[in-house]
């Protein structure tokens, strides 16, 4: 009896708050009744039994009125009611009401209130990522101002959905915008994005773009992340259908043209991409971060200092970025005629939103999914047709607009120089860490058909599980050559194991067994400055690619020319743009995924420029006359210290100079590089 008893009470207690008072409310009449019963039998104070239980309650509710009593058992009644009053009133009523006000308040706080906005901008996951994404959302600046003026908005408002929002995590997004922080642009909401209910709070169907962030660690990893991406597109498509429905229904049938906000979507594992595609077929862009990433390590691995070049394209903040615009005054000419009429800016390709696939006489790289078609490093032949628009390398955008009456007719290219002879030294490199990404990378490293590479991979990871993982992998076996190493780079020992000295280049991965982003970056940073101390000094040293998954961890690594990829904020920053401008998308997997065309560095003396002066505009007809594209130069010669200017002594300073004017000028060394873009394996 006591046991069911007890049971229906807890049913009871657990319904909430207003069957907790009703619970506090018996108790206390049942408190006051007793008292009641006792002082009206056991006294002659009373004259009925009411007078009696009124009395116990006033005591219970007021402990002021025990000075009226006489008479011991009243007295003792009276402190024992009161003394109840204090636990059961007073001590109950404030544990209910307290315990209801902050729940109430946290459930506030949490931003669990369905929201109503249009046009605005959402964030599905707080991962690795999503700080980053909101950060250069806002900061885009130009490319900001251009998305609000398509969707006639005042402002931004972006909408981050994480799985539970407190005041930790508004505090860490606030100190990473710092001073673009405000509480009316950024809005933070709890739930999932599995969930329709919660998508629909947050108005998800009147957005301008819905962005879903992949990440290492927080959703599980790079395996179960495009998993889950698959399943939010898949709930976005039935949330969408369905408000468009209602939509529709309210409007008596209306016609309404409005089919969904773009979605922008970030996959792993490039194969991923057309599953993504067929769970949302319309007004989708898939950026396969993994091989990006990969593209951008195997190149900077094979060209030193590339890194630096890819950084600059990629940041949009500072230097050149990648801009698309439309040039209707162009249409019938060939888009590289324009370039002479431009200054702060380099025609790279062509956008076609025809849906033709190819570009003429096999030249260039196409975006093969459907939708634009980005065709960069274009043959001479290749015509503005209605509806195209040109890629440009360039400071802004308003550099991309060339002066019409300075363009001329493209000259005879001739005969394409030969390929170089492939190398017969393999080039060895040293990784350190495992991740999913290795054999992406060992794909792009493959696809060179100058170099051969014998690559060591020393890492906590069994080797046989490391084997067995790249047995499917489609790099070319006879030009790579991996060898397994167990042991741990971050203790001498493990590093004295492979001879460090002996190889090449160093590649630091960040490690996709550890349990967060802090340690594994923890791991990559303690590696590198013991291997640094541990290289002996060389003519040239060997330059080390390290890849971090914290942007925080950025500034902590010491200043040292070697290459630093945070990946992260290079897939936060491919993510955001391609958010703003859809059409990006198309150019970014031109540039970094199909293999087409590729940056990459020539020497001076392949160019025929070391040991003597010359422009930039001359560096232009020089890779014009190759089937190449200057985007600008790498100087590692000497330079004055205060003037910059080239000089036989002074300080060794690396420069990079992306897009600059025709006219600037520089004295060529056998150490420099020209910056170009080139078709893949040329």
């Amino acid at each position: 009896m006591v046991r069911a008893l007890r049971f229906l009470l807890e049913r009871w207690i657990q319904r909430g708050v207003i069957h907790q008072l009703v619970f506090v409310a018996l108790m206390i009449v049942s408190i006051a009744a007793l008292g009641g019963v006792v002082a009206w039998f056991g006294t002659n104070a009373f004259e009925n039994l009411p007078d009696a239980v009124w009395w116990a309650f006033l005591r219970l509710t007021d402990p002021g009125y025990l000075g009226d009593d006489e008479g011991a058992l009243l007295r003792a009644v009276s402190i024992g009611v009161t003394v109840l009053g204090y636990v059961v009133f007073t001590g109950s009523l404030i544990a209910i009401l307290t315990q209801w006000l902050t729940a109430t308040m946290r459930k506030l706080e949490s931003g669990r209130a369905p929201i109503s906005m249009h046009d605005h901008v959402v964030v599905l996951g707080w991962t690795n990522r999503t700080a980053e994404i909101v950060d250069k959302l806002i900061r885009a600046r130009g490319r900001l101002q251009r998305f609000l003026a398509a969707h006639e908005v005042r402002a931004l408002r972006i909408v981050v959905l994480a799985d539970e929002v407190d005041a930790g995590l508004r505090f860490t997004l606030r100190h990473h915008l710092k001073d673009a922080w405000s509480e009316d642009t950024v809005t933070l909401r709890s739930g999932s994005s599995l969930q329709p209910e919660h998508l629909r709070g947050l108005d998800v169907s009147r957005a301008a773009v819905v962005i879903v962030p992949g990440s290492d660690f927080e959703l599980g990893g790079a395996e179960l992340t495009d998993a889950r991406v698959v399943k939010t597109l898949l709930t976005l498509r039935q949330v969408f259908a369905a408000d468009l429905a209602n939509r529709a229904g309210e409007a008596s049938g209306a016609a309404d043209d409005e089919d969904g906000p773009n979605v922008v979507v970030e996959v792993f594992d490039p194969l991923k991409a057309p599953i993504a595609r067929s769970a949302m077929p319309e007004r989708l862009e898939v950026v396969a971060s993994e091989a990006v990433i990969s593209r951008l390590i195997s190149q900077s691995v094979r060209h030193r200092r590339l890194a630096r070049v890819f950084l600059e394209i990629l940041s949009h903040r500072t230097g050149s970025s990648i801009y698309v615009r439309e040039v209707p005054a162009a249409r019938g000419s060939s888009p590289l005629s324009l370039q002479r009429a431009l200054r702060g800016a380099v025609v790279i390709g062509v956008l076609r939103r025809n849906g033709q696939a190819s570009s003429p006489a096999g030249g260039g790289s196409a975006h093969a999914a459907a939708g634009p078609i980005a065709i960069l490093n274009p043959e001479p032949n290749l015509v503005l047709e209605e509806g195209d628009a040109i890629v440009f390398l360039a400071s802004s955008y308003d550099a991309c607009v060339p002066d019409m009456s300075l363009v001329t007719g493209l000259p005879d290219r001739g005969e394409l120089p030969p390929r170089p002879t492939p190398s017969s030294a393999a080039h060895t490199i040293l990784v350190l860490g495992w991740s999913y990404k290795i054999d992406s990378i060992l794909v792009e490293l493959g696809s060179s058909e100058t170099e051969q590479f014998d690559v060591t991979i020393l890492s906590k990871a069994s080797a046989e599980e490391r084997t067995t993982f790249l047995e499917t992998a489609g790099y070319d076996r006879e030009r790579v050559e991996v060898r397994h190493v167990e042991g741990d780079y971050t203790t001498l020992a493990g590093l004295e194991s492979v001879n460090p000295d002996t190889f090449d280049s160093f590649v630091f991965l960040a490690s996709a067994w550890m349990h967060s982003s802090e340690e594994a970056d923890a791991r990559t940073i303690l590696g590198y400055v013991l291997l640094r101390s541990t290289l002996r000094p060389r003519p040239q040293a060997p330059e080390i690619l390290v890849e971090l998954l914290d942007p925080a961890n950025s500034t902590l690594f010491p200043e040292s020319g070697d290459a630093l990829l945070v990946s992260p904020r290079l897939t936060s920053h491919l993510l955001a743009h391609v958010a703003l401008r859809p059409e990006l998308n198309a150019v970014f997997e031109a540039l970094f995924v199909a293999g087409g065309a590729e940056v990459t560095l020539r020497s001076a003396s392949e160019y025929g420029v070391a040991g003597s002066e010359a422009t930039f505009r001359d560096l232009q007809d020089r890779a014009y006359s190759r089937g190449e594209i200057a985007l600008g130069v790498l100087l590692r010669s000497k330079c004055d210290a205060t003037s910059g200017a080239v000089s036989r002594s002074g300080p060794r300073k690396v420069t990079l100079r992306l897009t600059p004017p025709s006219e600037t000028s520089w004295q060529f060394g056998e150490a420099d590089e020209i910056v170009v873009l080139a078709d893949h394996l040329a």
